[in-house]
């Protein structure tokens, strides 16, 4: 049995959707390099970053 007020439940749901619309892609471009992409929007190269990997 579930102890989740129906609140709770909305917002997992609610979540659950925004993880599912937004579809991210992962990429290691050079060592220590990743690149992350949006790739829900209608042009996922403007919603591309570059972050360094700590490890």
């Amino acid at each position: 049995m579930s102890t989740k007020t129906p609140a709770d439940r909305d917002a997992d749901e609610t979540a659950q959707n925004c993880a599912q619309a937004e579809q991210f892609s992962v990429d290691i471009d050079a060592p220590g390099i990743i690149e992350v992409t949006n790739e829900s929007h209608e042009n996922p190269a403007d919603h591309r970053t570059w972050s360094p990997s700590t490890t």
